[in-house]
């Protein structure tokens, strides 16, 4: 019954001794992990500042959005998508249009009637 109290003794102090080491060198990784993330962020901010508006991003997409910020947003965000979509319409038809010029252009050229501008 002795020898076993003592294995029993000596099995929970081999198990706290395991923890604190693990916590050491969970504290240590830690500590070196910051350490490396300054240095990280200092030579690299605007890789810092798109991370963290990745990071924005992804807890904003999994958290359910609340009745309030729909009630605040929802104008801003009709504002936004509304000039969004008139931006990529003028953009869409200026590129149409400069495609249709370049390829009209390589077309007359192509049957030996010139460019646009030589009629």
């Amino acid at each position: 019954m002795v020898k076993q109290n003592q294995n029993s003794a000596e099995t929970a102090n081999n198990s706290s001794g395991g923890i604190g080491d693990i916590r050491d060198r969970a504290s240590s990784a830690f500590s070196q992990f910051g350490d490396t993330s300054a240095g990280q962020i200092d030579s690299s901010p605007l890789i810092a500042v798109a991370g963290g508006i990745a990071l924005g991003a992804l807890i904003a997409a999994v958290l359910p959005q609340s009745e309030r910020e729909t009630q605040l947003l929802q104008p801003a965000g009709s504002k936004i998508n509304g000039a969004g979509r008139d931006a990529v319409d003028r953009v869409r038809d200026s590129a149409k249009a400069k495609v249709d010029e370049l390829a009209g252009d390589k077309v007359r050229e192509f049957f030996g009637m010139g460019s646009s501008g030589e009629s």
